[in-house]
C-alpha cells in the first residue's frame, strides 16, 4: 500500500464516521434556538425596538454632527453652557456620555443649528431628506 492510498483511506473513513455526528450536531443547532426562544418568550418582555432605546453620545460624536471641533464643545461645557453628562466618565480614558435628547437642545441653542431628533450615525445611514 502506498502512502497516498493510506491517506485516502483515512480521509474516507473519517468522513464516514463523522458525517452522522455532524448531521446530528446540525439538527441540534437547528432545534435548540426554536425551543429556547419559545420558552424565553414566556418569561421575558418583548425586545425593545430601536425607537425605544435612547441614544447616548460622546462629545466627539456630537462635534461631528455640529461640524465643530471637540475642543469647542469642551469649552462650552467648561463655561456651563452645556448640560452635565447623564453618564459621567468612570475615568481610565472613557468619555462622558449624554442622552441625545438632553444635549441636542443645548447645542441648537448655543450654536444656532437645527439637529435631528435621533442621532443618525447610530441608526444606519439615511439620506438627509429622510431625517
Amino acid at each position: 500500500m502506498s502512502l497516498k492510498t493510506i491517506i485516502q483511506f483515512i480521509a474516507e473513513t473519517e468522513a464516514q464516521l463523522l458525517r452522522p455526528l455532524l448531521e446530528y450536531r446540525k439538527a441540534i443547532y437547528r432545534a435548540i434556538p426554536d425551543a429556547v426562544r419559545e420558552d424565553w418568550d414566556l418569561f421575558l418582555p418583548s425586545r425593545p425596538t430601536p425607537e425605544d432605546i435612547e441614544d447616548t453620545v460622546t462629545l466627539l460624536q456630537a462635534s461631528g454632527m455640529c461640524r465643530k471641533s471637540k475642543k469647542t464643545l469642551e469649552h462650552l461645557l467648561a463655561r456651563g453652557r452645556l448640560p452635565k453628562p447623564n453618564f459621567p466618565s468612570p475615568g481610565r480614558g472613557k468619555p462622558h456620555r449624554w442622552k441625545w435628547t438632553t444635549l441636542r437642545p443645548a447645542l441648537e441653542r448655543e450654536l444656532g443649528l437645527t439637529l435631528p431628533d435621533r442621532m443618525p450615525s447610530l441608526h444606519g445611514f439615511k439620506k438627509l431628506s429622510e431625517m
